[in-house]
């Protein structure tokens, strides 16, 4: 709604857009783009991930772009993983035990 309000303003295009990148601001950072992972981390089989010294448990995966990236949700943080950012050889070893984990979850 508030975008359509915007584009049929009388405001110039880039006053606008600047409006509405100041209301979407706080989304775009904690919603659209999770945190992106920096370091080495260690996903255990039981679920247990540890990230620069931190513990974690994992909760589930969002898999549905896995070509591109991966993004995991533990207790306390979601963590976005590139495609990119690491060797493919460990990466599809990643989304195997991924998978593997979500069907452990999902299983009564």
């Amino acid at each position: 709604m508030i975008v359509w309000a915007l584009s049929c303003s009388w405001l110039p295009l880039v006053a606008s857009l600047s409006i509405l990148g100041l209301l979407l601001r706080p989304q775009i950072s904690t919603e659209l783009f999770p945190v992106q992972l920096n370091g080495w981390f260690q996903l255990q089989d039981d679920g247990v991930l540890e990230l620069n010294g931190h513990r974690d448990h994992y909760l589930r995966s969002a898999l549905q772009l896995s070509p591109l990236f991966v993004v995991i949700f533990t207790d306390r943080q979601r963590l976005t993983i590139w495609r990119d950012s690491c060797d493919d050889r460990d990466y599809r070893r990643l989304l195997y035990l991924l998978r593997q984990l979500d069907k452990r979850r999902l299983e009564p």
